[in-house]
């Protein structure tokens, strides 16, 4: 017998969801049934098949939501699923829809946020305020922060610089500084990730820090055993651009194509589009260098 499609178990799940939601049970959902399906997207290396059915999982999620608002393992799911899919449409050059699904990731990201108690409001909180809120947040609060920090930081990108990315941006760094501090190790380093990116985008003269965007990318690298292939991505996108290093630059994503997918099942999604990634940016290399 043929196993279920994505799409089979996602029809399966939503039918569960409304029996659950009708009988006021719908975050006994979260563990047994949403978590399973979830990472048997992780575990999907066709972009094309999660560019499809993605959404399917997006509408489970608000429906649970819609009736436990405040769980933190939908919020979190959410966070992260909304995120997640915007990046992949704006990989395929769907802006506009990136945009719309980043949007609903911020919403989820504040919620999520919003959990602990002393970051309820910290969308509003001003840089200072948010380093006294956040030194309140404690070590069992780690993955929460990332992934809330992680939804809202997604929609800053695809905003492309505006006032109000910028602001965001006060908070949102701050958010990552504190998750290094609390597990620097949390989803493969990816705060040392998101903190070598933003150093090393930009040139030193307006606010870049090269040694510090590398000793953060070298960091994630090696909490990551290099077995997470967005850093690789990142570091040549960001510092190894920025600083005009070719060599660095084609041997990052060269490292990327060769790794191979099967070795880490767990990673293949967010793996495939790396290597996605990476190919188009190796196509560039003339113009870049």
């Amino acid at each position: 017998m043929p196993k279920p499609t994505i799409r089979r178990k996602t029809e399966i799940l939503l039918c569960s969801l409304i029996l659950f939601a009708l009988s006021g049970c719908s975050s006994l959902l979260v563990d047994p049934m949403l978590d399973p399906f979830t990472r048997s997207l992780e575990q999907q290396s066709n972009l094309d098949l999660l560019h499809d059915g993605t959404p399917s999982l997006l509408l489970l999620i608000d429906g649970l939501l819609a009736n436990d608002p405040d769980d933190r393992a939908l919020l979190t799911a959410g966070a992260k699923a909304y995120a997640s899919y915007a990046m992949l449409l704006a990989q395929f050059q769907e802006t506009e829809q990136a945009c719309n699904y980043a949007e609903r990731g911020r919403e989820l990201a504040q919620a999520l946020l919003a959990t602990i108690p002393a970051l309820a409001g910290a969308d509003k909180a001003g840089p200072e305020e948010m380093k006294l809120l956040l030194a309140q947040v404690s070590a069992e609060d780690a993955g929460v922060l990332f992934w809330g920090g992680y939804g809202w930081a997604v929609w800053m990108r695809l905003q492309q610089g505006s006032p109000e990315a910028l602001a965001a941006l006060t908070r949102i760094e701050p958010i990552m500084a504190r998750v290094l501090e609390l597990d620097e190790s949390y989803h493969h380093g990816s705060a040392h990730l998101f903190l070598g990116a933003l150093y090393g985008a930009k040139p030193a003269l307006f606010g870049g820090n090269p040694a510090a965007s590398r000793a953060h990318f070298e960091r994630a690298l090696a909490l990551g055993r290099r077995q997470f292939l967005t850093t690789q991505v990142t570091f040549a996108e960001t510092y190894a651009r920025q600083m005009f290093d070719r060599e660095l630059f084609q041997s990052l994503l060269e490292e990327v194509l060769a790794a191979p997918l099967d070795a880490t099942p767990h990673l293949k999604a967010s793996n495939s589009l790396a290597k996605m990634k990476a190919r188009q940016l190796l196509a560039q290399i003339d113009t870049f260098f």
